[in-house]
């Protein structure tokens, strides 16, 4: 049966700008979720075959450094390297060498630099205050 012959069975004709949903169709999108046809049923999350990253591989990280420009290049590299933090030319930053990031690197190759780290960046930013501040102490001392 289609639609339009469920329509005239019900008694009336659909209209041209009518959409499923109004039309009272099975399957269309419920809140942001699809249902199946038949029961109306939320249909399952699919389960990832793929394992979990290990503590020990989180503590790897690479040091990407941008060594040309991007003037010129395909938007979908200029695309990678800002995803990757990068800016402007000789800026670097530290990532997390993970599958997605080294997807990015490859992508841009031509364009960045390389080089794994071995010691985790220390991203606490009291520590970096800390640092900071006793640098400039350090300087008024030697003025």
């Amino acid at each position: 049966m289609t639609p339009d012959s469920t329509m005239r069975a019900a008694g009336r004709r659909p209209r041209e700008n009518e959409s499923r949903k109004e039309r009272g169709e099975a399957g269309h999108v419920q809140a942001g979720r699809k249902t199946k046809v038949a029961t109306g049923q939320p249909t399952p999350a699919k389960q990832s075959s793929r394992p979990r990253a290990s503590a020990a591989s989180s503590e790897r990280h690479v040091r990407v450094a941008m060594v040309r420009s991007s003037i010129g290049a395909r938007p979908k590299h200029q695309g990678c390297l800002r995803a990757l933090g990068l800016r402007r030319l000789g800026q670097s930053t530290v990532l997390p060498d993970r599958p997605e990031i080294r997807g990015m690197i490859a992508r841009v190759s031509h364009l960045v630099e390389v080089v794994e780290v071995i010691e985790a960046p220390s991203a606490d930013r009291e520590s970096q205050a800390a640092r900071r501040l006793s640098k400039e102490a350090s300087r008024n001392e030697a003025s």
